[in-house]
């Protein structure tokens, strides 16, 4: 295999990403996915790529038969690194589908809080991203701030390993102590968005295992003045899980009765908020000291 094209192994997956002429993206790639062991692999006899991605001019090219890239590269092939890696992150939540359909993936940010894993699921604007973040620079572990695979034959949430991704520029009401940790801690971005690692023992890496202690639907609110922690019922939290998994091998019933027992010990709750300080501090004290 010659120095501009290579085959790059993910652990746990037997099937390679090619790489012609482009071999800045696995840089990229070990930045962003961590505790996958990625690596070039240069045996003659590797297994056929599962995506192919190449430059063969000021664009990149992604070639597939199974995981299809974003739509947007029918017309607009980007340019940089950064856009690869981004767009391959979420594809990439297909192929772990496909390779694990046992498991559920669920669109939602997971963060440690007392030994347990207090998951966010995605509602749009809410700033699921932001706060997973700022619990990071409070020294919170992150399992992650878009998709936590769960596994039901452990009861238990599995971290993927992908770095939490924030939007920029950040708006100015966040606070400045945020501010520049987020600008500290940044190591891959572009001017619409970065990838941010934490501090040490603030991320998760792939394969790290925690139970579902806390489901907490977060909602937005620039007019309240504090921060509100509400009890839900099971239904309103099992229609928000059931909304966001995305790997539908089982059949409903057999995800419906799985969900159901991952809610099973956990406390469901709805937390409204203004202020991000505030809602990071009022959340871990509450989770705190409902794990007394």
């Amino acid at each position: 295999m010659t120095d501009n094209k290579m085959n790059v192994r993910f652990d746990d997956f037997p099937r390679p990403v090619a790489l012609t002429d482009c071999s800045e993206v696995l840089d990229g790639l070990k930045t962003v996915f961590q505790g996958w062991n990625i690596r070039s692999d240069a045996r003659s006899d590797a297994p056929a790529p599962i995506i192919k991605l190449s430059k063969p001019d000021d664009r990149y090219l992604w070639l597939s038969d199974h995981i299809k890239p974003p739509e947007r590269w029918r017309k607009n092939r980007p340019t940089t690194v950064v856009s690869v890696v981004a767009d391959f992150h979420y594809k990439f939540y297909d192929w772990y589908g496909l390779r694990f359909p046992q498991h559920l993936c669920l669109h939602c940010a997971a963060v440690e809080i007392c030994g347990g894993l207090v998951i966010f699921p995605n509602v749009k604007k809410v700033g699921k991203s932001t706060l997973t973040t700022r619990l990071a620079m409070a020294g919170k572990r992150v399992f992650c701030d878009d998709v936590l695979a769960y596994c039901p034959e452990r009861k238990q949430g599995l971290a993927l390993g992908i770095l939490p991704r924030v939007r920029l520029p950040l708006p100015d009401v966040l606070p400045e102590q945020y501010k520049a940790y987020i600008d500290d801690h940044i190591v891959l971005g572009s001017q619409h968005y970065g990838y941010v690692q934490p501090q040490d023992g603030a991320f998760a890496d792939y394969g790290q295992t925690l139970p579902i202690h806390a489901v907490v639907i977060l909602e937005r609110d620039t007019e309240t003045e504090t921060v509100e922690i509400n009890p839900i019922n099971k239904a309103k939290a099992m229609s928000a899980i059931l909304h966001q998994n995305f790997v539908v091998e089982n059949s409903p019933v057999e995800i419906f009765e799985q969900v159901l027992e991952m809610l099973e010990p956990c406390r469901l709750l709805t937390m409204r908020y203004r202020d991000l300080d505030d809602a990071a501090n009022v959340l871990i004290e509450n989770i705190e000291k409902g794990t007394d």
